[in-house]
């Protein structure tokens, strides 16, 4: 391990999802994969700079991810191939610094780049940096609209809202809503606003005494059946597997698309949007 403070260290206990993620990686930065076992059968410290990779965060995981950090790794960075915002804020608590879902995208390898070459002291000039800030590709006042539609959907969104009454709150037109969805998010409004909905019902179907009918209308589905429709299509499993303990999920590409927005587009977009969109525009008192 003599050169582990300059290279990032991917670590995991899947090793076919490793070498994926070590290859797309090493294009943007110097990595190579090392043996979760490492650190866990021995009393040396871990590396500063390191990645774990999962398919989804289970006990397990998180066990292996507090270890590395209680071993001394100062920057750890988790790859996983499904995380909620509900996992998200649960990473974050344990302490690690950055989330990236996969399969890794170039504009995510690249600003890794930016966080981790200075990180482990490496030459940025040896490797190809082309990526577009989101300014380039969003004025800022769509990034204000924009942004003031996903604080109106997280607020809203188990109640029976529809683009016309999201239009009408903020005077937009509907055509303008829906295209600022199609062309930022590359899906559309409904189908933001259902995976919303469906990504909380992955936090309240974990509750032991919870009840599919109940959790699907206070989520604001039509019926329990069409509730438990959109689940399967989106996840791979039905509500009542999940609640068993089954997370071998097959996630659909509409849900893959509103994860990567969720974290990584959104951030850049608030961070545009700002200054903070007026707190008024965003106060629905009727949304039934």
């Amino acid at each position: 391990m003599n050169n582990e403070c300059n290279q990032l260290i991917v670590t995991g206990t899947q090793p076919q999802l490793l070498h994926v993620v070590c290859n797309d990686l090493a294009p943007y930065v110097p990595c190579t994969v090392s043996a979760f076992s490492e650190y866990t059968f021995n009393n040396d410290t871990a590396p500063p700079i390191m990645a774990y990779v999962m398919s989804d965060l289970s006990k397990k995981h998180h066990y292996n991810i507090a270890m590395l950090k209680h071993k001394g790794c100062v920057h750890l960075t988790v790859f996983a191939e499904h995380a909620t915002v509900p996992t998200m804020c649960e990473l974050l608590r344990s302490h690690v610094d950055d989330i990236e879902l996969l399969p890794l995208h170039p504009a995510q390898c690249e600003r890794l780049q930016d966080v981790i070459l200075p990180r482990i002291g490496c030459d940025s000039d040896a490797y190809t940096h082309t990526s577009l800030d989101i300014q380039s590709l969003l004025s800022v006042q769509c990034a204000i609209n924009f942004e003031e539609i996903v604080q109106l959907v997280e607020e809203h969104f188990c109640a029976k809202l529809t683009l016309a009454k999201v239009a009408s709150q903020l005077n937009l037109s509907p055509s303008r809503v829906s295209h600022l969805f199609k062309d930022v998010c590359g899906i559309g409004f409904r189908h933001y606003l259902t995976c919303r909905r469906l990504e909380e019902a992955e936090t309240l179907l974990a509750n032991p005494r919870a009840n599919i009918t109940s959790v699907a209308f206070e989520l604001g589905f039509s019926s329990p059946s069409h509730f438990c429709k959109a689940f399967k299509e989106t996840f791979g499993l039905t509500p009542r597997s999940y609640m068993a303990g089954n997370r071998q999920f097959s996630l659909d590409e509409r849900f893959t698309r509103y994860q990567r927005l969720r974290l990584t587009i959104l951030p850049n977009i608030i961070r545009l949007a700002h200054p903070v969109v007026p707190a008024h525009r965003t106060q629905m008192h009727s949304v039934g």
